[in-house]
């Protein structure tokens, strides 16, 4: 249960390791009680890698489980075993699977896996033209207009900027008819990364936040533009519905998402100091989300660049898993370069080889950081010799 709550429920700073610590405590106290394992491979992929994914679902599949999310995990373990992955056998069952297990091995046993074939983004571009059924699948998963978002997301996560946007942006004008548009929303993440043509940016924001230009969604994006009119104009906006709001938590929450707009706007200007001051001074409690995490990134690289790699490291342990996010993987080459400085080799070359094995396809705007990731491997090898 506290598994579950972990995994399910937003808390500040709440990251897959915790979730995974709790599953695993609960399958070494009964190895046999199958429904630990739902989520454990998962949360392992994420945070350890497919070795560590492996382990669970053995032992899982060797429970001999019945309904339930049984389809999902066995459709994993073929995939992960590479004598049977391409065979005939598994291709039928990822022809006929159902929707239901079928998304949940594409999205959440094997997403984060950063495998040469992309076996996640195999299976979402399946999901349409197999021979499967909706049956028994909640709404979120049934919804067909759902399944080019999931796939965009997946693309982006491994790097493919240009074909994510060809597949998100015909959803971009018809999101408010799905109640389901912010779930693996890949929007954000696309324009940051200039997926999305920068001149459109002004309608896109318009149709996809009508009502509320001044959304805290576009903050990063207009700290990136060096907008300092929009970061003004929605720092003042929050300001004045925290006055107004007759709830105090929603009063507070404005006020933090007026003040770290106040932050970005001090970036702008070059003003690092108080940049530092007011990210550092934002509650945890206020904090949740992708959005959270931008400026908890942000704040982390400041502090690298004053010199503060111990805190930093400590954020970025704690805020960088934004998981299907391309933020993801930036977070975890931050992390191996604090690592190296630090002197732990071993997490600096687990996360260097996390970064080159995801991008090793991605495209041309994005191989730098594979470059930077593969001469982090070599110096760190040739060092230890």
């Amino acid at each position: 249960a506290l598994g579950e709550a972990r995994f399910h429920v937003p808390a500040p700073g709440r990251s897959p390791l915790a979730a995974l610590e709790a599953f695993a405590r609960a399958i070494a106290l009964d190895s046999g009680f199958a429904p630990a394992y739902e989520h454990a491979v998962g949360l392992a992929m994420e945070t350890g890698g497919p070795d560590l994914a492996s382990s669970y679902v053995h032992s899982y599949v060797a429970l001999k489980p019945g309904a339930g999310t049984s389809g999902s995990i066995r459709l994993a373990a073929a995939l992960l075993d590479p004598a049977r992955s391409a065979s005939r056998e598994v291709a039928t069952l990822v022809d006929t699977m159902a929707v239901s297990p079928m998304l949940a091995a594409a999205c959440e046993h094997l997403g984060p896996w950063a495998d040469s074939g992309e076996t996640a983004t195999r299976l979402l571009r399946a999901v349409p033209v197999g021979r499967r059924t909706v049956a028994g699948a909640i709404p979120l998963i049934a919804d067909t207009l759902m399944w080019p978002q999931y796939l965009a997301a997946m693309l982006l996560y491994r790097g493919h900027l240009r074909e994510s946007y060809h597949v998100f942006r015909p959803v971009i004008g018809d999101h408010r008819h799905r109640p389901w548009a912010e779930v693996w929303n890949p929007l954000r993440d696309l324009a940051l990364l200039g997926a999305i043509p920068a001149d459109t940016m002004p309608d896109v924001i318009a149709r996809w936040d009508s009502g509320n230009p001044e959304s805290p969604r576009w903050m990063p994006w207009w700290l990136v533009r060096r907008d300092s009119v929009s970061l003004a104009r929605t720092a003042r906006r929050w300001h004045a519905i925290a006055r107004h709001s007759t709830d105090a938590f929603d009063a507070a929450e404005a006020s933090a998402i007026a003040t770290i707009g106040e932050s970005y706007l001090a970036l702008v200007r070059a003003d690092t100091a108080s940049a530092i001051r007011t990210l550092e001074a934002q509650p945890d409690s206020l904090c949740g989300g992708t959005s959270c995490f931008f400026w908890k990134f942000t704040f982390a690289k400041l502090l690298e660049t004053r010199g503060d790699d111990r805190r930093a490291g400590e954020i970025l342990d704690r805020w960088l898993w934004v998981y299907p996010s391309p933020f993801f993987v930036l977070g975890r080459l931050e992390r191996a370069g604090i690592a190296e400085r630090a002197g732990d080799r071993a997490l600096a070359i687990k996360w260097y080889r996390f970064v080159a094995e995801v991008w090793r396809d991605a495209d041309p705007v994005l191989q730098p950081y594979v470059t930077q990731a593969r001469t982090g491997v070599r110096r760190l090898a040739a060092n230890a010799r």
